[in-house]
């Protein structure tokens, strides 16, 4: 078994960066008007909002992923991965932070394992660090880093409160895949109703196989914008003479 920290797939599925759970747009700059904060984009016609630019958080996630092989080879199995990420997200500078920390549950191990792993993506220069206290892994980004956006083409909209006053939109929309799936995207607008605030996103992703597929939910608490300390995306020292071994 590939042991989950060194899988790419579930880092595509929790970054923010590869357009995965909101709709993608990476040609925002070159039709959304502009404001004197970078935080403040404005919507576009394909879009009914989208995340700030720069922001930090705390993430409570939830990762399942099923495999049923119907070949008759011994390969079904199933992973639950639980636990919280630190994040900081700076679209402005197309970097990522993400300190994960979790359990993961699968019969592949004799026993529930702890997940602790930092991760860094520089999409400037197109490179992914994985470290923790004893290494450091670096890989080749091949996307770019894409706006996270609401789209407009969505299939339902509801709206509710949280506490006294706070309006919580939830939009259902579909997301084209190889097997399309249909993502659930709670959200809180700003003042001028063009930067939505994330606070809760899930999905099934079927898979081709039948009976397989990945479900997974992001609990986004303690929002603030703008990045704090921005030398919190220079990876350490440990990571100046690692080679670049794989792809993501």
């Amino acid at each position: 078994m590939i042991p989950f920290t060194r899988t790419c797939f579930f880092l595509i599925i929790v970054a923010f960066g590869h357009g995965v759970y909101l709709n993608e747009d990476t040609n925002k700059e070159d039709h959304r008007e502009e404001t004197e904060d970078a935080n403040l984009k404005g919507s576009t016609n394909d879009n009914i909002c989208c995340i700030p630019n720069q922001w930090e958080g705390v993430i409570y996630f939830g990762y399942g992923d099923v495999f049923l092989d119907t070949s008759g080879e011994p390969n079904t199995f199933f992973t639950f991965v639980n636990g919280t990420i630190n994040i900081s997200y700076d679209k402005t500078n197309k970097k990522i932070y993400m300190r994960i920390l979790g359990v993961q549950l699968t019969p592949l191990l004799p026993h529930p394992e702890r997940v602790e792993m930092t991760y860094l993506f520089d999409y400037v220069h197109r490179i992914q660090y994985e470290f923790d206290d004893r290494r450091c892994d670096k890989s080749s980004l091949d996307a770019d880093m894409a706006a996270q956006c609401v789209p407009v083409d969505i299939l339902s909209e509801s709206a509710g409160t949280l506490g006294a006053s706070t309006i919580i939109y939830t939009y259902l929309y579909t997301k084209q895949s190889e097997v399309p799936y249909t993502v659930s995207a709670s959200v809180i607008f700003d003042e001028i109703k063009t930067i939505c605030t994330p606070i809760h996103v899930s999905f099934f992703n079927p898979s081709v196989e039948s009976g397989s597929g990945i479900l997974y939910g992001l609990d986004i608490l303690d929002v603030t914008l703008g990045i704090k300390d921005p030398s919190i995306f220079i990876p350490p020292t440990s990571c100046n003479g690692s080679l670049q071994v794989h792809k993501c």
